[in-house]
């Protein structure tokens, strides 16, 4: 897959040039994450067509689906991809299964989607009865329901669900994205996701790629000894202190007088000393809604 493209964004400061140059080879799966408004969801769209590059080309599989030079433009319904959007459209005055139909039209092929998606019981539902994570997943099934042959595009696919459920899509994409041999590219903000999945990671800043690491490369750079935390300061009756990071609780030993006050925010390094590895996550098969699991 060769791509070489460059497309004008308007971003709160003025023009930005989005400029793209990747050559993938079939197969892989690229990982891609930046700020949000650096261009990478438009890198997506004119991959599918969805925009019109202002110049360039993108070839996939020995096809040109755009050159600027010759006029070429394949219109998007003509390009073989899946395509997860960061918003999960969907027609607000059709059921879960209507939805569906606009991609599949096989009745025991979507009843299959919706139990890979562990939304067996929603199928008569309606957009606005769904969770954003429901809606998510509904809209990942329609990606799939394409049975896209050349490309899956995933724009922030996992960021309305739960760690549980989260993994289970994780490994469904990776299953779907092996079986049938597509090129996938994944955004997110996530690096965690990215370095699970990912074989290869690009960052984009300001419109531009400006790293392009394999996931071994990435691993050895982000590696570190130390974590460095940030929280808030949480002062019991009984004068104890504690740091609260997301759903973490830190106690904070032996504070000094010129010690953050509570309420304040902070950062501290901790030194990571691995002692003991436990498995606390669930397995697939006890998740329930996911596979038909009660």
């Amino acid at each position: 897959m060769h791509l070489n493209f460059h497309k004008k964004l308007w971003t709160e400061s003025g023009p930005m040039p989005l400029q793209v140059t990747l050559e993938l080879e079939p197969g892989a799966l690229l990982g891609i994450h930046g700020p949000s408004g650096a261009g990478k969801s438009m890198l997506l769209r004119c991959i599918a067509g969805l925009e019109r590059p202002d110049e360039g080309r993108i070839e996939v599989d020995g096809a040109v689906w755009f050159d600027s030079s010759q006029e070429i433009f394949v219109p998007p319904q003509h390009r073989k991809i899946g395509f997860l959007f960061q918003d999960s459209p969907l027609f607000s005055h059709l059921s879960v299964d209507e939805n569906l139909k606009f991609a599949c039209s096989d009745t025991n092929s979507r009843k299959g989607l919706l139990e890979k998606v562990g939304l067996t019981g929603l199928s008569k539902a309606y957009p606005s009865a769904l969770s954003g994570g429901q809606r998510q997943r509904i809209a990942l099934a329609q990606a799939l329901a394409r049975q896209p042959s050349l490309l899956l595009l995933l724009d922030e696919p996992f960021s309305s669900l739960d760690p549980f459920i989260r993994t289970s899509i994780q490994n469904l994409i990776e299953d779907f994205h092996k079986r049938c041999s597509l090129t996938s590219f994944l955004v997110s903000h996530q690096m965690e996701d990215l370095l699970r999945m990912a074989d290869r990671v690009v960052e984009v800043q300001e419109g531009k790629i400006i790293s392009d690491l394999s996931r071994n490369q990435l691993l050895e750079q982000t590696a570190s000894k130390s974590l460095r935390v940030q929280g808030e300061i949480i002062q019991t009756s009984d004068l104890n202190s504690y740091m609260i990071s997301g759903n973490s609780v830190y106690p904070l030993n032996g504070m000094s007088k010129d010690s953050p006050t509570q309420r304040q925010q902070v950062e501290m390094d901790i030194e990571l000393k691995v002692k003991e590895i436990r498995v606390v996550g669930k397995k697939e098969s006890e998740i329930p809604g996911i596979n038909g699991n009660k």
